[in-house]
């Protein structure tokens, strides 16, 4: 008798000890995954770019901005696994679109590995990579200014001017194709719209109207 008591009481103390076991490892899961958020220095091969990481959980997105070869801002999103991170990154950079890979480890606030970066034209590079996190305030990101600038106005107009026409000083149009008095040794151009009564052929009398 006392001898089923004491396995009963072990059966119940396995059942019951079994949630807090699976809480200590989610608990050990989650002390795993390293906190990455925040403004970023990253150093590629000597080419500097700062990014911004956003993180839920595993998963990051954000953005990074540089300034070589010409100032560029992109979209990024990844994932991080234990010490591991693992980032990709796309752009436009002077009407070229640019991808760029981070791969590395996180170790107390730095990352260290390598990166690819491969782009529409089918250029690529790759080397080491270096980055240090400078706040975990993400409001200190700040993007490259837009380089699209608006055209301007005088080109505008004489885009929008119909072709074979030029403007007055007053801004009116002028048809600079009516047509003028020939000179010496030139011939007549006629008109055939004006003349579009004694236009015909095999009997069919063509109106350009």
């Amino acid at each position: 008798m006392n001898a089923r008591f004491v396995a009963l009481c072990l059966i119940l103390s396995a059942v019951y000890s079994a949630p807090s076991g699976a809480e200590d490892a989610n608990v050990a899961l989650t002390s795993e995954i390293p906190s990455l958020e925040g403004v970023w220095v990253l150093d590629m091969d000597g080419e500097r770019a700062s990014m911004v990481v956003y993180q839920t959980g595993s998963d990051l997105a954000g953005a990074c901005t540089g300034d070589n070869p010409e100032p560029w801002n992109a979209v990024m999103a990844g994932s991080v696994s234990g010490g591991g991170v693992d980032l990709f990154a796309l752009s436009i950079q002077d009407g070229v679109g640019v991808m760029i890979e981070i791969l590395g480890e996180e170790n107390g606030g730095a990352i260290r590995g390598s990166f690819v970066q491969a782009d529409s034209l089918g250029g690529w590079r790759m080397g080491n990579l270096t980055g240090f996190k400078t706040s975990p305030d993400t409001s200190a990101y700040v993007p490259t200014p837009s380089t699209v600038q608006s055209i301007p106005s005088d080109l505008l107009m004489a885009s929008t001017t119909p072709e074979g026409s030029t403007e007055d000083n007053g801004g009116r149009p002028v048809d600079m194709s009516a047509q003028r008095s020939p000179g010496p040794g030139e011939r007549q151009v006629m008109d055939v719209t004006s003349q579009a009564e004694r236009v015909f052929y095999l009997g069919w009398a063509w109106n350009p109207d």
